[in-house]
């Protein structure tokens, strides 16, 4: 009988962490797939992979081209894509979450930033943004970073 209690126990305290984490996943997954297409050298597929998870952006098809042109030109100026950090992932309520990587290229780190959205059951993404505009946004990480620690 007790053990029964302790395992009912651990259950009640393991259930809402891993509700938690499988949360965020479902979007974390939908950017990994884009690192690895795009560690593959395959930018034009990493942007579908991303967008082809929301059935509504095939009504903006022109903007997705445009997206992918920006990313392949960019890879010209920036070189190879090497690695990536997820460096702030957000849960905004139950049906948003905002990814903030930093991508290292072979000159420069770009910036991508996913907002995904679960409109039912199923995580989609809502917008993809990308820049080498990083410098300000390191600042303010490293801002926030000092006054939140304890004096």
């Amino acid at each position: 009988m007790k053990m029964r209690t302790v395992l009912f126990l651990i259950f009640l305290i393991y259930t809402p962490y891993a509700a938690i984490a499988s949360e965020t996943q479902g979007c974390e997954q939908i950017a990994a797939k884009f690192f690895d297409l795009l560690s593959e050298g395959k930018s034009g597929e990493a942007v579908d992979s991303v967008f082809k998870t929301n059935p509504y952006l095939d009504k903006v098809a022109d903007a997705i081209v445009q997206v992918k042109s920006s990313l392949a030109s960019s890879e010209k100026l920036i070189g190879n894509y090497r690695d990536s950090s997820l460096i702030l992932d957000k849960k905004l309520g139950d049906r948003v979450i905002y990814l903030y990587y930093l991508a290292a290229f072979e000159r420069q780190p770009i910036k991508f930033e996913f907002l995904c959205y679960k409109p039912n059951e199923k995580w989609v993404i809502q917008n993809l943004f990308f820049s080498d505009k990083v410098l300000d946004d390191i600042r303010d990480f490293v801002k926030y970073d000092l006054f939140k620690k304890p004096k």
